[in-house]
């Protein structure tokens, strides 16, 4: 009850963030490991991760700060230009740019999430009879089956992961 009551008030915090010159809100989404990363090493990750919003298709950047520092605030001038070692952090968004080229793929460009993938790769290595089913109402790939025909290791890790 403790971890609950503390969890929800700092995600009521982000949730307030605005930003200081229109007042639009940062924070579109606050997940919680758990739902993002099921299984026995959800422990392992972050208790939140923040996925904020895109104004205007610039993403907003997260830098450290120290205790009693406002939670936002505008760059100064002297931060929007980074030297070599100096310069500012990305953000990461679920969309990206992923390039394959090899035998009997599709030219072209197709929209897919990152964790649809997996069965696309696993056919190019000729492991796709590891996978049991893919796709499913969420898009999401859904657990493999087993293990056999990966190495050891790997069937460890998955399997403490909750995927096997």
């Amino acid at each position: 009850e403790q971890r609950e009551n503390a969890l929800a008030a700092v995600e009521k915090a982000l949730r307030s963030w605005k930003e200081p010159g229109c007042g639009e809100a940062v924070v579109r989404a606050v997940h919680r490991r758990e739902t993002l990363y099921p299984g026995p090493c959800s422990e392992r990750a972050p208790e939140l991760f923040l996925e904020l919003n895109e104004p205007d298709g610039y993403s907003y950047n997260v830098l450290p700060s120290d205790i009693g520092d406002p939670p936002l605030r505008a760059l100064a001038d002297h931060e929007l230009e980074g030297a070599k070692g100096a310069g500012m952090p990305g953000s990461h968004r679920r969309d990206g740019v992923f390039l394959l080229q090899a035998p009997g793929l599709e030219s072209g460009g197709s929209t897919r999430r990152i964790e649809e993938l997996l069965p696309s790769w696993l056919q190019l290595v000729g492991l796709e009879d590891v996978l049991s089913v893919v796709g499913g109402a969420t898009g999401r790939s859904a657990p493999i089956a087993g293990g056999g025909g990966l190495p050891g290791s790997l069937s460890r890790r998955l399997r403490r992961l909750g995927y096997l």
